[in-house]
Parts: structure tokens; sequence; C-alpha cells
């Protein structure tokens, strides 16, 4: 149960021990301090946000739950010994968080003048997008779960031993991601100076698009799904024995995708130097008809790489992607295509409409 404190009832109220209790956001200075002053061993739970007074979190001894949230003047946060969870996300003028021995759950974003998280001991969870002053993530031995997106200044990520899932959205200034012995998933999305993820032996999924420094990604011996689109320099994706999604749509850098024996979806539209000859049969098979077709127009004499490849001939599939590219075909690409087609057995009658032949 939560206790509403009020102007009216601060000196009233009977506040039983261990008590959650939300101050209202007209409460004075003098107020809060005289409520205190009366209930400083009963409160185990505080929430007091949007208050443009508050300077400091005083000694509470018993407290364990604290969202100071939106309190624009807050600089400091006493060491509460007791505290498992504090939200203090919003606090322009937050300047450091103190080791809090117990804390688990820690929410800092948008705390913009915050440089640096100390080690916590305990702490599992740690949410701070948008801390664009924060250079540096310290261990932190039980941390699994850190949101760090947004982080312009973020320049590096300490190994944290127990990490399993890491996201990193968008933070400018980051580098390089070392060896996490149990991530399994990462977003580094739109990290714009990112050229080097250390391989993670645990890594399942991988989100690492738009990372325009990015030149290869290094065997992933776990990984099951990867996204690498957009990255412009991207010019070698390495096996990945059990890889069964790719997205690498918009690498112009990349000229073909080593065969993946497990892959079973596969997104690779708008990239202009990616050939059929350059993508395994099995890739092919399991392409959709739209896919293709797009990939033919990116570079319309993948044609002559799937009619050379007897394997693709008999696919249903074939022959419809071969009708739609050849229904725009003229001129000398329509005669050597039509050569091809001879060749191959294929009618062209079949394949193509009468109005559009030469």
């Amino acid at each position: 149960m939560i206790v509403n404190i009020t102007s009216d009832n601060y000196l009233t109220i009977s506040i039983p021990a261990s008590s959650s209790i939300k101050i209202d956001e007209q409460f004075s200075q003098l107020e809060f301090e005289v409520f205190l002053e009366r209930n400083l061993y009963n409160i185990v739970s505080l929430e007091i946000v949007n208050c443009n007074w508050l300077t400091s979190i005083p000694l509470l001894p018993n407290l364990n739950t604290l969202n100071c949230s939106y309190c624009d003047a807050l600089t400091d946060i006493s060491v509460l010994s007791s505290l498992t969870d504090l939200n203090c996300s919003y606090c322009d003028g937050l300047l450091n968080i103190p080791v809090l021995p117990n804390l688990t759950t820690l929410n800092c974003t948008w705390c913009k003048r915050l440089t640096s998280i100390p080690a916590q001991p305990n702490l599992t969870t740690l949410v701070c997008n948008y801390c664009k002053g924060l250079t540096d993530i310290q261990v932190q031995p039980n941390l699994t779960t850190p949101n760090c997106s947004y982080c312009d200044g973020l320049l590096n990520i300490s190994v944290l031993p127990n990490l399993t899932t890491l996201n990193c959205y968008m933070c400018k200034g980051l580098t390089s991601i070392p060896v996490q012995p149990n991530l399994t998933t990462l977003n580094c999305g739109e990290c714009e100076a990112l050229a080097d993820i250390h391989v993670q032996p645990n890594l399942t999924t991988l989100d690492c698009s738009c990372c325009k420094r990015l030149t290869s990604i290094y065997v992933q011996p776990n990984l099951t799904t990867l996204d690498c689109s957009y990255c412009d320099r991207l010019i070698c994706i390495h096996v990945q024995p059990n890889l069964t999604t790719l997205n690498c749509a918009g690498c112009s850098g990349l000229t073909g995708i080593p065969v993946q024996s497990n892959l079973t979806k596969l997104s690779y539209h708008k990239c202009p130097n990616i050939t059929i000859a350059t993508i395994p049969i099995k890739f092919i098979h399991n392409l959709d008809t739209d896919t293709l077709i797009r990939c033919l127009r990116y570079n319309p004499y993948n044609i002559c790489d799937i009619l050379g490849k007897p394997d693709l001939l008999i696919q249903a599939n074939t022959l419809n992607i071969i009708q739609e590219y050849l229904e725009y075909a003229e001129g000398e690409t329509l005669a050597v295509l039509e050569g091809i087609l001879t060749e191959n057995n294929i009618p062209l009658p079949t394949l193509v409409k009468p109005a559009n032949r030469m």
C-alpha cells in the first residue's frame, strides 16, 4: 500500500512501519525535512518526482526503493545501505551515484551530467540511455542486462562477467566491444565509430546495422541471427556455422555471401555488387520470387548465372523469375538470353510475352 503525503496531512497522518511513501510534488523543502525527521525509520519505499527544490537524498536507513526522477536540482544521493532499486532518470543536475552495496536495479536515463557509473557489487539491471556525458561503465560483477543506448560520449564498456544482453544502440563514440564471456544478445546498431566486434563465444543474436566503419564480422560460433544491414564498408561475413537468419541488405561493399549451411532466411536487396553466382544455390532456393527479382534488377546479368546452374532451372521459382526479367529485356541482351535458353532446352515462348519480342 502506498501512502500519499501532502501539505495538508504530513503532520497528522500516522505512518506505519515499513511504509511506501509518495510525496506530493507541491511539497515544500521545509515540509519534507519535517516529515522525514518524524518518520525516518518507517520509510522503505519513497517516490518524490518532479521536485525542483530537491538537491540531495538524505540518509534513510531502511529505504530499499527510491524514485526521484525529474528532480532537476538533485546533485547528490547519500550512501543508502539498504537501497535495492533506484530510479533517478531525468535528473539533469546529478553528478554522481555512490556505491550502493545492495543495489540491484538502476535507471539513470537522461542524466546528462553523469560521467561514470561506479562498480555496484550486486547490480543486475542498468538503464542509462541518453546519458550524453557518460564515458565509462565500470566493472559490474553481477550485471546481466544494461541498456546504454544513445550515450554519445561512451568510449568504453568493461568486461562484464555475467552480461547476457547488451543494448548500446547509437553510441557514436564506441569503437570496440570487448569479449563478454556470457553475452547472448547484442544490439550495437548505428555505432558510427565501431570498427571491431570481438568474438563473443555465446552470442546468438547480433544487430550491428548501420555501423559505417565495420569491415568484417568475425566467426561467432553460436550466432543464429545477424542483422548487418547498411554497413557500407562491410566486405566480408565469415562463415557462421549456426546462422539461420541473415539481413545484409544495403551492404554496398559486399560482393558475396559464403555458404551458411543452416541458413533459412536471407535478405540481400540493395546490394549492387552481389551476383547470383556468389550466392550458394541453397540460399537461392530458400528465397521468395520477389526478393530474387529485386536482385536481378540491381544486377541484370544475374540471369545468366541462374541459367548456368542446372539445379536452379528445375525450380518453379526460377522459371517465374526468368519470365519476369525477360519481359523487360530487349535488343542484344534479349538475343543473348534467347541463346542461353535454347542451349538449356527451355522453350522461349512460354517465358516471354510475344508483345515484348523484338
